[in-house]
């Protein structure tokens, strides 16, 4: 239970929404955009949070978009993480989509999975690895800009801007992916230790991006590990693939994140090493076997 008084606001616009948040902001009062709202009810019933205005924007179309057009593949941000899996049209998006059960799938927002306050934010993976272009609502109008502009650690967004869509050239979508999670009790529902996906984006010569969850404070894409992997596997041969996992080699990966492994009461930091290190192992096996595959085609 929340024991105060919230305004709740549903625009019927962007446009509305904005201008709803610039009045609560001019007034004083502490307002929050709604968009599957899980978290932020969370936070508000354990007291982390004081909302004094809701401005719900679940609903607006820019919001619920789902489809292609010539060159994009568009997902709105109010989509659930069921419609993004429902959607069958980008694998990797819909491994890392498929977190906690059916029935709370129902609720969570794409878009706030995104830009939550959990460090987790899986779902980002897949559009940091794939270059996405994110499309975003403020004092100006919708604006697209590279998503490695907007997300560092954490999606940042000025006051009262509004994530509309994120979206993926098309011809990403069926390019050679790895994707493993590694929890705490082996449950799908359970928060990740160490979340990785591999998107392969070169044909014929291995070029893989790389992004992690879970095993740091944030989500991470590194641009010296994916350095790093083309240089170990541009004289590997197809067939080489055990090669590729030399020990010494993945150790030395896991130090070019650049970032401290979390250490905490549900894992400590050499144990998230370990996971961290069976993780590249096992997503460079699948993804390279993918690749080979592909390549005898």
């Amino acid at each position: 239970m929340i024991p105060w008084n919230i305004q709740y606001i549903q625009p019927e616009s962007l446009s509305e929404a904005w201008q709803a948040f610039q009045n609560a902001k001019h007034e004083g009062r502490e307002v929050y955009y709604l968009n599957g709202g899980t978290e932020l009810i969370t936070y508000a019933r354990q007291n982390k949070l004081h909302p004094e205005v809701l401005i719900d924007i679940s609903r607006l179309p820019e919001l619920k978009r789902l489809g292609q057009d010539r060159q994009w593949m568009i997902y709105g941000s109010a989509l659930t993480l069921n419609d993004v899996i429902e959607a069958k049209c980008f694998p990797l998006l819909e491994h890392a989509a498929a977190i906690t059960d059916h029935t709370v799938r129902n609720k969570l927002s794409l878009g706030g999975n995104i830009a939550g306050r959990l460090p987790y934010r899986e779902t980002v993976l897949p559009f940091l690895v794939s270059d996405a272009t994110v499309s975003i609502y403020g004092k100006e109008g919708i604006r697209q800009i590279p998503i490695e502009q907007v997300f560092s650690k954490r999606l940042m967004l000025e006051n009262g801007e509004i994530l509309v869509d994120l979206r993926l050239e098309r011809s990403i979508l069926a390019r050679p992916w790895a994707y493993v999670r590694k929890t705490r009790f082996g449950q799908n529902v359970d928060y990740p230790l160490v979340t990785l996906v591999f998107l392969d984006v070169v044909e014929k010569s291995p070029r893989f991006r790389c992004a992690v969850s879970g095993a740091f404070s944030a989500p991470v894409r590194s641009g010296a590990v994916e350095d790093a992997l083309h240089t170990h596997l541009a004289n590997l041969s197809p067939e080489n693939v055990q090669m590729a996992l030399d020990p010494q080699f993945i150790h030395q990966l896991i130090d070019l994140f650049g970032f401290p492994l979390v250490q905490d009461q549900r894992a400590g930091a050499d144990y998230r090493r370990m996971l961290l290190q069976e993780s590249l192992e096992a997503g460079l096996i699948q993804v390279l076997q993918v690749n080979n595959e592909e390549g005898r085609r």
